[in-house]
């Protein structure tokens, strides 16, 4: 995710659907605003280091807020799930709009995008043979990478990540229905996905399930 340090913030109660005039529970604040876009699903954090406040916060209700960026200028975010109390406020939310704009609350304490589940070596994809006497055919996409799942996607997406791939040149960032085997390098077990979805292509190639079962 991107952040940036953003000042002047006020913190105010926000009721969805309620229109109603509230008084802010953080003024004079100073923190820090994240962002980021994944599958879809935009990623808002607002981390609070310095302010006064002047009302009572809870974990769980929702907020909005206002801010200024490093040039002055207003700035804010979809209204936020409070998720943290300790050591100072945090305020975080995921909007998944691919399903009539749900918004769940962002967990806490989030160091990467992802968690790495399990090392994994040779993968490989298959693709659709040029010749359709064939039906399908291999290519080999990389040597080393990791099995994943998604820590601000809600819910979680599976997945793999390819360090210093090959890819070929249909596999560009919004590719679906892809197929990728690889072997665990603690069991030496084969390790299959289907359905992925070209999430990231560069220095590592990110491949998340495009659906949930």
């Amino acid at each position: 995710m991107q952040s940036r340090n953003i000042s002047d913030i006020h913190v105010y109660p926000h009721y969805p659907g309620i229109a109603t005039e509230v008084a802010p529970v953080v003024y004079n604040g100073i923190g820090t605003l994240s962002t980021g876009q994944i599958m879809g699903q935009e990623v808002h954090q607002l981390a609070i280091s310095d302010g006064e406040m002047s009302g009572t916060i809870q974990v769980g209700a929702t907020y909005s807020w206002m801010g200024r960026d490093h040039d002055g200028t207003h700035t804010t975010s979809h209204w936020l799930y409070c998720t943290s109390l300790s050591p100072k406020p945090t305020f975080g939310a995921i909007c998944d709009w691919s399903r009539n704009g749900a918004v769940f609350p962002l967990l806490t304490e989030i160091d990467s995008e992802l968690i790495y589940l399990e090392e994994l070596s040779d993968f490989s994809a298959v693709l659709p043979a040029q010749n359709l006497a064939y039906g399908e055919s291999q290519a080999r996409l990389g040597k080393k990478g990791w099995l994943v799942m998604t820590t601000t996607t809600a819910p979680g997406f599976l997945g793999v990540l390819i360090e210093n791939p090959t890819l070929p040149l249909t596999y560009a960032i919004g590719t679906k229905d892809i197929s990728i085997s690889a072997t665990s390098a603690r069991t030496l077990q084969s390790v299959g996905l289907v359905g992925l979805y070209c999430a990231r292509v560069g220095d590592a190639a990110l491949f998340l399930q495009s659906s949930v079962s």
